[in-house]
């Protein structure tokens, strides 16, 4: 998906960037069964923003987005499961969004991951004609 349409204004308070304050409670949320877990994410400041959805000083979400090329992508966005539907994850979006400007963004995302394809273009973005993306999953 490419963002190609008109963002709208959504409120963003509670979402703030990676901060040592933070940045445990963000590195518990991450997984490690993958290259770019969180503390790779952490050391690649110049590749990575991370913003996180605070709630009464609790991380209940965060984003990860690239910030070194001409289009950048969110590259991992999570909400804890019991703060899912109370709009962190579009807040979440919006503020990766914002803060990317003037840079374009685009993302892949698996069809059939309903609610994220949702969010996405809730906020701006379309499906690229021509495209479809599913993940296949081998563990070892």
């Amino acid at each position: 998906m490419v963002l190609q349409n008109e963002t709208p204004v959504v409120d963003t308070d509670g979402i703030e960037p990676l901060s040592e304050r933070y940045q445990d409670q963000y590195l518990a949320m991450r997984g490690t069964d993958c290259y770019w877990t969180g503390d790779r994410v952490v050391e690649a400041a110049d590749r990575f923003n991370v913003y996180l959805a605070v709630d009464d000083s609790v991380v209940v979400g965060y984003i990860d987005v690239t910030n070194c090329y001409e289009e950048n992508e969110p590259f991992d966005l999570l909400v804890k499961k019991e703060h899912r539907g109370k709009g962190w994850g579009k807040k979440l979006l919006a503020k990766a969004i914002e803060m990317n400007r003037p840079k374009g963004m685009e993302l892949l995302v698996d069809v059939e991951n309903v609610p994220a394809v949702s969010l996405y273009r809730s906020l701006g973005f379309v499906k690229i004609p021509g495209e479809n993306n599913q993940t296949a999953v081998w563990n070892i």
